[in-house]
């Protein structure tokens, strides 16, 4: 998928990932390097969060219905049903959750790294999650997954990039390293 594309090029360009690691990501493909960094974790990878882990960074380590700072779903606090000006909100434009990470419920669904295969046509499905501005509220819920092909664009759908954190990193969540949410509408 060109999300994970994206993720394996901030590794080859970020200046904190060892040389070993750009030299063996290099030439693999998507698969490929989702598998190489679940298995070398120790160097810090940038990649899609899987499923749970974007589900428990959603959460916020609590048992919430919805990915925002208090659990519940308003336009005060996610950006859903038709809200804001039809369409995507800045990031940060709406208050984290109780992890510190922002925009997990509403404005754009989020691609992440699981897949499965299509049982009407056997190709490969990714999962997408948090729902988006154009949604109902049920749609955005924490534990709602769907699936589409990851060649699928629109205004609707984006990614973000996590990373585990090196040993003795800080942060309120080490796989969420960065609160970026890209749009990928072409």
């Amino acid at each position: 998928s060109d999300a994970m594309k994206y993720c394996q090029q901030l590794s080859l360009l970020s200046d904190d990932v060892l040389d070993k690691a750009k030299e063996e990501i290099q030439n693999l493909d998507t698969s490929e390097y989702l598998e190489y960094t679940l298995q070398h974790l120790e160097y810090s990878l940038y990649r899609l969060p899987l499923s749970p882990e974007w589900e428990c960074a959603a959460k916020g380590g609590k048992n919430y219905k919805y990915g925002t700072d208090d659990g519940t779903i308003s336009h005060g606090n996610a950006v859903y049903g038709l809200s804001e000006s039809q369409g995507t909100a800045d990031v940060k434009s709406k208050p984290k959750n109780s992890y510190g990470v922002y925009d997990l419920c509403g404005n754009v669904y989020e691609w992440c790294a699981d897949s499965k295969l299509n049982d009407s046509d056997n190709r490969e499905i990714y999962a997408l999650r948090g729902g988006s501005w154009s949604d109902a509220d049920g749609d955005a819920r924490s534990s709602l997954n769907l699936y589409y092909y990851p060649d699928t664009r629109s205004n609707v759908i984006g990614f973000r990039p996590v990373r585990i954190l090196p040993v003795g990193a800080t942060g309120p969540l080490q796989i969420m390293a960065a609160d970026i949410a890209f749009s990928m509408n072409r």
